[in-house]
């Protein structure tokens, strides 16, 4: 039996600062959505050590989200984990 664990794809969206890093959080979580802060991926460079990871790889939606928060972010990314 494998026991091994596959990599799964994510969209990555990543921030300039920790501070929209946290804001995402907590709006994603007052809003009831898929996803969740992790540490920046090794294979993104970015100016805040903290990216939000989603199953939902609409951009456009994240995009439209962020901006109605007030929320900057840095970049879109698809990554497995």
């Amino acid at each position: 039996m494998d026991n091994t664990i596959k990599p799964e794809k994510y969209l990555v969206i990543t921030f300039d600062s920790t501070a929209f890093a946290y804001a995402m959080e907590k709006a994603r979580r007052e809003d009831n959505l898929e996803g969740r802060l992790i540490p920046l991926p090794k294979s993104i460079s970015a100016g805040c050590g903290a990216s939000f990871a989603t199953k939902n790889f609409d951009r456009w939606f994240w995009q439209e989200y962020m901006a109605g928060k007030g929320i900057s972010f840095s970049g879109f990314y698809d990554v497995e984990l």
